[in-house]
């Protein structure tokens, strides 16, 4: 395959070798155009990208597929020191999925983990080749409470920035409104690592449509060190990772490469795939994915595939949104110029599937749950906040300026 017809000429022979590398068993195609661009890469550019993406373990495993020379050593010594220390990390993440999953147990809490280590080991065969973050997990809403006493009593902490429990002791309505602009609270582990408490799939109320007692009772179970951990089921998985890469605008490989692995794992009924993700509300999200796998991994389309993406009227100008993404440093997303913002907030809007669901998009700037901070009001005038959104926006923000030039 020329990936130059498939991939915008402009991409960097870099992006274009990562891409190559997105696959556990690489083809013959992929090992001969990892070899074709070896010698047109910048080690400092490819080690930066790979970073930047997540996905050294999956670099360094096809790296290593060739001769000795063909890749430098200065790459592959650079890129196995990263390696290690995330096979440490997963080995980490497995363990404390393997404690989670115990003591959820032991309480008759329903869990499900999401990603992660779970994916890592159905799908990679190595919970090492994925790299390692946060831990994610579902429990149902009425278990949240019960949930967050039981891991602070194990030892956990509540992250700084996700502690609204001054926040939500207030009332009912402060309550309710933190559970519906949020869907996860994070805490720490004593060892450090992030624990995302969800309590929905997604932020979106009127979002992916996946319904969560389904998700419970259609779990698979893997076995992993002789317990038994759950993962969702294949059809489902593949429409959560789609809708999660289509809302973040496939900024990170990691993510995409995940797609691959899912897609080639078995023949699927894509009949009911695509009936699927109409009733779960990401059809959209969907096609994106599977456009983005076609053109960057060489995935091929099956023919009822092929024609449902022909009629997708915005699909090339997703797809361009998202090469842009992926050549943007972190900072510029987290950070972006009123030009990105406003690009990238009518990209989310390309992806509506219901009108409920753009509602949903813009509650989230009607007001944030830090400006309930400044204030305290009384549950019975919770409204008020609203009217009072923008003198509190422009207090959050000369309060946030003065912290920062008295810490400078």
């Amino acid at each position: 395959m020329d990936w130059h017809i498939h991939y915008p000429k402009k991409q960097s022979s870099e992006i274009q070798i990562l891409c190559a590398c997105c696959r556990v068993k690489p083809t013959d195609a992929d090992l001969k155009l990892q070899a074709k661009l070896a010698p047109l890469i910048h080690a400092d550019a490819l080690i930066w990208l790979a970073i930047r993406h997540r996905i050294e373990p999956l670099l360094y495993h096809n790296l290593k597929q060739h001769a000795v020379g063909v890749f430098s050593s200065e790459i592959l010594d650079k890129l196995a020191v990263r390696v290690q220390q995330n096979a440490v990390k997963s080995l980490n993440a497995l363990r404390i999925n393997l404690q989670l999953t115990r003591l959820m147990r032991t309480h008759d809490i329903p869990y499900l983990p999401l990603k992660g280590v779970t994916l890592a080991q159905q799908y990679y065969g190595e919970i090492s080749l994925r790299h390692a973050n946060d831990i994610d997990f579902y429990v149902p809403e009425r278990s949240v409470t019960k949930v967050r006493a039981l891991l602070l009593k194990q030892g956990c902490t509540q992250d700084s920035g996700h502690d609204f429990q001054d926040i939500e002791a207030r009332g009912e309505r402060h309550s309710r409104f933190l559970r519906r602009i949020f869907h996860h609270d994070v805490l720490i582990h004593p060892d450090g690592e992030h624990l995302e408490l969800h309590w929905r799939i997604v932020k979106n109320l009127a979002g992916l449509r996946l319904n969560p007692t389904d998700l419970l009772l259609s779990a698979e179970s893997i076995v992993v060190a002789g317990d038994s951990i759950k993962i969702i089921e294949p059809i489902s998985l593949l429409l959560y990772l789609c809708d999660h890469g289509a809302r973040h605008g496939w900024y990170r490989l990691k993510w995409l490469m995940d797609l691959p692995q899912v897609l080639e794992s078995r023949d699927w009924d894509w009949l009911q795939v695509l009936v699927d993700a109409k009733r779960a509300n990401c059809f959209s999200a969907l096609l994106l994915g599977l456009k983005l796998a076609q053109l960057m991994f060489g995935w091929v389309p099956p023919d009822v595939v092929a024609e449902v993406m022909e009629k997708q009227r915005l699909l090339n100008w997703q797809v361009k949104m998202v090469y842009q993404n992926l050549n943007k440093p972190e900072r510029a997303l987290a950070s972006p110029t009123a030009f990105h913002f406003a690009a990238h907030l009518v990209y989310r809007m390309s992806l509506i599937e219901s009108y409920s669901f753009l509602w949903g998009e813009l509650a989230h700037y009607f007001l944030s749950p830090n400006d309930l901070r400044v204030v305290r009001l009384p549950d019975r005038l919770f409204l008020a906040y609203y009217a009072l959104r923008p003198i509190l926006l422009i207090w959050r923000r000369v309060f946030e300026r003065e912290q920062i030039s008295h810490a400078g």
